[in-house]
């Protein structure tokens, strides 16, 4: 494969993803090889949840509730 190679020195988000999935590596290890690139091609949360485990349209707004009450608190701490 020409990743594996060093060949191919631009992968495509989507082809990161499966690789890293497929190797069971942390998400973020690939995040900070690959410079962002995979956070762009990431679904929503509420997509991401719906999909992955099947939960209620109460349970992924609760979700999504947490996860801007935790963006607004490190926004806020990196403003300090």
């Amino acid at each position: 494969m020409k990743l594996e190679r060093g060949e191919y020195l631009s992968p495509a988000s989507d082809r990161l993803i499966r690789v890293a999935d497929a190797l069971g590596v942390d998400p973020e290890r690939i995040e900070r090889i690959s410079k962002g690139q995979v956070a762009d091609s990431l679904p929503g949360v509420r997509t991401y949840f719906r999909a992955k485990y099947d939960l209620s349209a109460e349970e992924i707004d609760e979700i999504e509730r947490t996860v801007k009450d935790i963006q607004r608190n490190h926004e806020r701490r990196d403003s300090a």
